[in-house]
């Protein structure tokens, strides 16, 4: 390689360099590393208990959040009591830059679980939920978000 080939290299490296720059001085703009909300403030959990065999699971969702429509899981112990059903609100439909056509949640994602008892008393319930979303402006994804109630 020559003077002039490295001179025209090192001339592009700059102007590499100096774009990545600008524009990531210019998406941080406005965006300070403080507004990515804590999972439990962008995915509010709650439950509330209807009847002995009927549950509603809730999380409300922040602005700028959504949460995956077939990442929710839910698991019921102890081994006397099962979900027997989900009613799972009909998502919208998002095209995510990685996983293409995927259904999402915003606002708020509930559910109705239905609970079987295959024991007279199966004791206390313990529910397992699962859950993940992300955050729309910035673009960072949450891992799974687990709550045992």
């Amino acid at each position: 390689m020559n003077y002039q080939s490295d001179g025209i290299l090192k001339a592009l490296q700059a102007q590499l360099l100096a774009i990545v720059f600008a524009f990531t001085s210019f998406t941080a703009l406005g965006q300070d590393s403080d507004e990515l909300l804590e999972p439990s403030e962008a995915f509010a959990f709650s439950i509330e208990v209807i009847s002995a065999d009927q549950v509603m699971v809730n999380w409300a969702i922040a602005p700028g959040y959504y949460m995956y429509l077939d990442k929710f899981a839910f698991d019921a112990k102890p081994a006397g009591v099962g979900i027997s059903k989900v009613d799972r609100p009909k998502g919208k439909i998002k095209n995510d830059e990685f996983f293409g056509e995927v259904g999402i949640y915003e606002n708020e994602a509930q559910f109705q679980l239905t609970l079987s008892r295959f024991a007279s008393d199966p004791g206390t319930l313990l529910l397992d939920a699962v859950g993940q979303g992300c955050n729309e402006p910035i673009g960072v994804c949450y891992p799974p978000i687990q709550h045992s109630v």
